[in-house]
Order: structure tokens, then sequence, then C-alpha cells
């Protein structure tokens, strides 16, 4: 009698536990996740996009700097020849992302090379976090620093 109930015990806990879990670990296949290539109307989106934003940031980027306008003047032909290229860069099919993001870092140095030798390291950061997507906001910091302290302020009369 005792062996049966130490049976019926085991059996139901097996079951529950099948239940609950289930057969994931056997039956489940492990594939890398690959992201896919951008189709044809994403990349008309994002190269329409680029184009809206292309002279907003290159004027941002622009006024941030503290160069002389020969500077500035070939800062802005550099910039609007690299979001070009960038545009073109994303209409290639890659077989892999790891490729594709080395292929970008490589155009990324390439492009900029010249500008190196013209700018200052200063101004050249704030390029190269631009053209990485760090910082953006950063460029925004002047325009919107008054909006901020105004939600401040309008915070602590809302809680006070």
């Amino acid at each position: 009698m005792r062996k049966v109930l130490i049976l019926i015990c085991l059996l139901l806990t097996t079951a529950t536990v099948t239940a609950q879990f289930g057969r994931r670990g056997a039956n489940q296949v492990r594939r890398p996740q690959t992201s896919s290539e951008p189709t044809e109307a994403q990349k008309a989106k994002f190269e329409k996009n680029m184009k809206e934003r292309q002279q907003e940031f290159i004027t941002k980027i622009i006024n941030k700097l503290g160069a002389d306008e020969f500077q500035k003047e070939i800062t802005r032909i550099t910039l609007t020849e690299y979001f070009d290229k960038l545009i073109a860069f994303n209409q290639i099919e890659f077989d892999r992302q790891i490729g594709k993001k080395d292929a970008l870092r490589k155009l990324q140095k390439e492009h900029f090379s010249d500008l190196r030798s013209l700018l200052s390291e200063v101004d050249m950061n704030i390029i190269d976090d631009v053209v990485e997507g760090k910082n953006l906001k950063s460029l925004d910091e002047e325009g919107d620093s008054k909006k901020k302290r105004k939600r401040k302020k309008n915070n602590k009369k809302d809680k006070g």
C-alpha cells in the first residue's frame, strides 16, 4: 500500500511538471536570430526621412562647432556627402548584420579622415557623436534649456 501511494504521488508530480513546462527544451531548435534586410518600402521611407532631416542636422551640427566660416563650409559639404553615401549604403544588401556594421564603421572612418586634419579634436568628437547617434539631445540643449527650467518650476508648483 505504501509503495502504491508513493507511485501515485510520483506520477502526479511528473504530470504536473510536464503540464507546466512541457517539452520546450527537447522540441525547441535554437537558431541564432538574424535580422531581415529592409524591404523596398522601408528603404524609400528611410531615404525620404534622411533627406528631410539632413539639412536640420547639418545646421545644428555647424552651429555647435567652434570653427571659422571656411571650416564650417567644408564640414557642411562633407556631412552632405556622408548622408548621401549613407542613403546609398543602406540600399545595399548584406548577408550578415555584422558585415554591415563593419562596413559602416569603415565608411565613417574613411569619409571623415580629411576633416579630422582640418577641425579640432573637440569639434571632431561632436561630429563623431552625432554620426554614431550618440548625444543627439545635446544639439537641442541650447533651445530646450529654457523649456526644462519652466517644466521644473511648473512641477514644483504642482507638487507644492
